[in-house]
């Protein structure tokens, strides 16, 4: 990481450490509450592949979980329903403020605050 904090600066690199404990919370919150349906993988030959791959891995996940709720809309209750829909609008958030640490930007704004969005996935820092 000594190379990357003379790159980018010791705060950025702070703050990618930070969202990648984040992130990595968030992702073991989920793995457990899916059970061993679910796998994520990353390319961590280097920083910027594994930065990339945990981004795309995210985005996967968002959109498969977009998926599951529009399937599941008619056979599961409102209340199961509301709390998946929460979930997602948290995952999001996380995409978006990861891609925001990476200066990718995105044409839709987060539905919560990156703080709302952590509390939801039960992430403590």
């Amino acid at each position: 990481m000594a190379g990357v904090a003379s790159a980018v600066g010791a705060p950025a690199v702070a703050v990618i450490e930070t969202a990648s404990v984040a992130l990595s919370a968030a992702l073991t919150a989920f793995s457990s509450a899916a059970g061993s349906s679910v796998t994520v993988s990353y390319d961590n030959t280097s920083i910027k592949s594994a930065v990339n791959s945990v981004l795309a891995d995210l985005q996967t996940v968002a959109a498969d979980l977009s998926s599951a709720i529009t399937g599941a809309s008619s056979t599961v209750s409102s209340s199961i329903l509301s709390d998946a829909n929460t979930a997602l609008s948290a995952l999001k958030t996380v995409v978006s403020v990861f891609e925001g640490l990476l200066g990718v930007t995105s044409m839709s704004e987060p539905a919560l605050t990156e703080a709302q969005a952590l509390r939801i996935l039960r992430v403590s820092l």
